[in-house]
């Protein structure tokens, strides 16, 4: 059975673990290879980590998260990040259940938007972003290293007026 939860320090090395599987060593953003990164992440109050275990193996399989610290409006806009399943749990809609309670928390802490990165390659990742709303909005040139673009996605949350202070 999966069980979607946020992410404890206990959870650094599987974690890193799954980004190896996914990402491979050439990844050129190493950060997320480094557990003291990674545990710094998971206590900070900037952002929310998710993990998908399967608690019948006890593993951690899967891995998202949001940052809020983003930009010069970090209250207004939230950065979507780092979704990575690992390949033997593909195809089993961790990803997507991972994507949805990230998406729900942003949105219920008064984000108005959430924006991510993603391969240009990665057709597959996009089109899920795309069925949970995103939309394509740039794209970064060789952000990935030399020949390896990313697409800037987007999803807007509705605004309630009465909750958005007056001028």
């Amino acid at each position: 059975m999966i069980r979607i939860r946020e992410a404890r320090e206990e959870d650094v090395g599987q974690i890193r673990e799954i980004f190896l599987a996914v990402y491979g060593a050439d990844y050129p953003h190493h950060e997320v290879y480094d557990e003291l990164w990674l545990k710094r992440s998971v206590f900070t109050d900037d952002a929310l980590i998710l993990v998908a275990e399967d608690t019948d193996a006890g593993r951690v399989v899967g891995t998202a998260s949001v940052l809020f610290d983003f930009g010069a409006h970090s209250d207004l806009v939230g950065e979507f990040g780092r979704l990575a399943v690992h390949p033997d749990y593909r195809r089993g809609g961790v990803g997507r259940m991972l994507l949805q309670l990230v998406i729900g928390d942003a949105n219920a802490n008064r984000a108005e938007s959430v924006s991510l990165e993603v391969q240009r390659e990665n057709l597959g990742a996009q089109s899920l972003y795309r069925a949970h709303g995103f939309e394509e909005c740039g794209v970064r040139r060789h952000y990935y290293g030399r020949g390896q673009d990313a697409v800037i996605m987007t999803r807007r949350f509705p605004v309630d007026p009465a909750a958005t202070p007056a001028d």
